[in-house]
């Protein structure tokens, strides 16, 4: 039995913890151990991923460490950690992965990498912020015993920033549709969603570093354009940009056909009406929103930059086009929903089923976790063999084997 334990820092809503709660789920209970620890206090955004965690009969504890407090905090995690044997600790987030090289000392250290390092700070933090984690996460990931990249623009970012080629470990970002996130239940929250016409959708964060702005003004452009075609856009998920977009919207003319549905649990009936899903990000791993609407079959379009250039093939499976480019977004929107340029959704669903389905990626981190223990095991045994007073090599044993004969017969 491995015991695992997993270090959040949060339970909320969130592609990277829907992404372990993905993991904790294809892995099998009667091999693996596993419980949950989360830095900050358990809410009512927390309320989806903790009941599937109940569900699954998996330990779930919140530090209380909010914000940063956890650099001050980390002998009570090692505490909580050396009570009873851990053999992998398994984090996410800056963090956290310093609350696991800090505090678990017995236990191995993992960590998954889900944006390309650089770029994430400046997006992310402040300028001073992104200064210091700059030069501390990096740091910390050096010390780490695994670094799991979710695609390759992140292994190369990692490179980029020192941590060594041995120590990463490639496995693609994956999604999870035995999830009832993506079982259809018609709820009548998003049922205005079917009425006629063309409908765009977007699924994630309203933040800056999502630049829905973009999406917002690319259909405004195509609004003025086609005035007579019936078109409305969806945007589904909280941030701090919401009211922004709201006024953007109402300074481009399009209000009445933007709709804001915030936070949606049942992300299969929000994109089962949608004709186009849309990411304009200036920075991604590989796109859990993109992903879940691939798996549903729906056609995608998103920017050509490492990590959505790994997850949609142009044309066949989706569209990219070119980052920062609006009039070329509104372009390659127009050629969908007006140019009748939808994609074959079986094949769409079949390329997220092959290529990142969280079955798979269970069991290539599995494998991650039982050869990091074999390597430690291997470890262990030479130094035992080299320290004095260890088991003697072969030739001595049989020489004081000899020499014991020798006596007993003197």
């Amino acid at each position: 039995m491995i015991r695992i334990r997993y270090l959040l820092p949060s339970l909320r809503s969130a592609g990277p913890i829907l992404g372990t709660l993905a993991l904790i789920r294809y892995l099998d209970p009667t091999h693996f151990h596993r419980a949950v620890f989360c830095l900050d206090p358990i809410d009512e955004h927390c309320g989806f991923v903790l009941g599937e965690l109940k569900r699954l009969k998996v330990p779930v504890q919140s530090l209380e460490m909010p914000g940063w407090r956890c650099l001050t905090r980390t002998r009570s995690v090692a505490r909580l950690l050396a009570a009873e044997p851990v053999d992998i600790v398994h984090s996410y987030g800056i963090r956290s992965d310093y609350v696991n090289v800090v505090s678990a000392a017995r236990a191995l250290s993992v960590t998954s990498v889900r944006e390309i390092l650089t770029q994430a700070y400046l997006l992310n933090y402040g300028r001073l912020h992104a200064a210091f984690a700059a030069r501390a996460h990096p740091w910390i990931l050096k010390k780490m015993d695994c670094v799991i990249a979710i695609s390759e623009a992140v292994q190369s970012s990692l490179r980029e920033c020192g941590i060594p080629e041995e120590g990463i470990v490639h496995i693609a970002n994956f999604v999870d549709l035995s999830c009832r996130r993506y079982t259809r239940r018609s709820t009548a929250a998003h049922a205005g969603n079917a009425e006629a016409g063309s409908h765009v959708g977007y699924l994630g964060v309203l933040s800056s570093r999502k630049r829905v702005d973009r999406i917002v003004r690319a259909f405004a452009t195509l609004v003025h354009k086609h005035p007579d075609r019936r078109l409305t856009l969806h945007l589904a998920g909280e941030g701090p940009l919401r009211e922004d977009l709201a006024r953007l919207a109402d300074g481009l003319g399009v209000q009445e056909k933007v709709r804001f549905h915030g936070f949606v649990l049942e992300v299969a009936d929000f994109l089962s009406t949608l004709d186009l899903v849309v990411l304009a990000s200036e920075m991604e791993g590989i796109p859990r929103a993109l992903m879940e609407a691939m798996a549903l079959g729906k056609t995608c379009l998103g920017p050509r930059i490492g990590g959505v250039d790994e997850l949609i093939e142009d044309g066949r499976t989706g569209y990219l086009f070119d980052p920062g480019c609006d009039s070329d977004l509104a372009t390659k929107m127009e050629q969908v929903l007006m140019g009748g340029r939808s994609l074959d959704p079986a094949v769409i669903a079949r390329h997220i089923e092959t290529r990142f389905s969280a079955e798979a990626g269970a069991q290539k981190t599995a494998e991650v976790y039982a050869n990091l223990l074999a390597d430690r095991a291997a470890r262990s045994n030479r130094r035992r063999w080299s320290l004095p007073g260890g088991p003697l090599p072969l030739s001595a044993e049989r020489d004081a084997g000899r020499r014991g004969d020798e006596s007993a017969h003197g």
